[in-house]
């Protein structure tokens, strides 16, 4: 979905476009094949901004996904944060479509945010909260765009 955050643009008069979740109209919401669906321009719409949902494993990788679970956007069950990286890497975030994806990881935060940055748009994250609030060293400030 695409979607006008309003008159936040370079200028006053030009809306901001922002690819909520990737193009997940198009591919499965916040992979990298969605993110990269939302870079084409669409029906003459160009897209600013590429929009995720970011959530902690048991072993501090912060992966892009928006549930608490798994359980809804991928093959597997369970909370983000009782499972490894390891395990999180090995589901199939594609279950739920019948498309031309066969397989599609969930992927690090790191690797979303290259693919963004190397299509030439603005990330936009969300960052979500555990079970029990706020992830602990979940902090804008940790990271670093370069």
């Amino acid at each position: 979905r695409l979607r006008s955050s309003g008159r936040m643009g370079c200028n006053d008069q030009d809306p901001v476009v922002v690819a909520h979740r990737g193009a997940s109209k198009d591919a499965p919401e916040n992979t990298i094949e969605a993110s990269e669906a939302a870079m084409v321009q669409a029906d003459g719409v160009s897209v600013h901004m590429i929009e995720c949902d970011v959530h902690m494993s048991k072993d501090g990788v912060v992966v892009v996904i928006h549930d608490l679970t798994v359980d809804r956007t991928t093959n597997g069950t369970g909370y983000v944060e009782d499972m490894t990286w390891e395990q999180i890497s090995k589901l199939n975030a594609n279950c739920n479509r019948d498309d031309e994806f066969k397989f599609c990881k969930v992927p690090r935060l790191e690797e979303w945010l290259s693919t963004v940055l190397n299509g030439k748009k603005t990330p936009l994250i969300e960052l979500k909260k555990g079970k029990e609030g706020p992830y602990t060293g979940m902090a804008p400030e940790g990271y670093k765009i370069t």
